[in-house]
């Protein structure tokens, strides 16, 4: 008879133990696959894309017959939306012909030849300008420029920062009186008399 309720007990136990184990495993699982179906989203660039520059100015006039028109955005944009059906110059109802580029985050319209003098313009960017994201411009926009006679004069340069002896103006904003006690960690920055075409700006022209 105690033979037989050793056995009892003993078979008892092991199906406690088993039961306990086959649980802590189911647990064990859930919590594994709830983790593998995590649902975060990764950070996006949730900033819509703005213009925050562009030249000619609007309304400016006696505008070089030969220059390029020029729009800088807020943020990398996609160069394969920056086209001449998104980036239009216009002489009235009649568009110009040219090519447009793209540099950094600007883009640059270059006439197929020299516009004519004393004349109005309108340069038009459009809506459908995305950044790498996909995400397009909020609004798109027109401004106005007349022209003048060809540029003749050479661009130079008025000011930098930290400041260099010249014969041209300095800055007054310039923080820096001379050469000297300049920071380590300060940027170099020129200032030119005239809005440059950024292609020909860059580590082989500015050393």
């Amino acid at each position: 008879m105690k033979r037989l309720i050793s056995v009892f007990l003993y078979v008892f136990f092991v199906a406690i133990v088993v039961i306990s184990t086959g649980c802590s495993n189911a647990a064990t699982a859930s919590t594994s696959s709830t983790t593998s179906l995590s649902t975060t989203i990764p950070a996006q660039n949730l900033t819509s894309p703005m213009v925050t520059n562009f030249s000619p100015e609007n309304g400016a006039t006696g505008v070089p017959v030969n220059q390029s028109i020029s729009v800088t955005f807020t943020l990398a944009m996609n160069p394969s939306s920056i086209n001449t059906a998104t980036f239009i110059l216009m002489q009235g109802s009649m568009p110009v012909p040219g090519t447009v580029s793209y540099y950094g985050n600007t883009a640059i319209f270059t006439p197929q030849d020299d516009l004519s003098k004393d004349t109005d313009y309108s340069a038009t960017i459009d809506i459908a300008i995305a950044n790498m994201e996909g995400q397009h411009l909020q609004n798109g926009f027109t401004w106005t420029f007349t022209t003048g006679s060809i540029d003749t004069v050479d661009p130079y340069i008025v000011s930098t920062i930290p400041s260099f002896n010249s014969i041209f103006p300095v800055d007054p904003n310039n923080p820096f009186a001379s050469n000297g006690n300049v920071p380590v960690n300060d940027s170099i920055t020129a200032y030119f008399n005239e809005a440059m075409d950024p292609s020909t700006i860059n580590a082989s022209t500015l050393l």
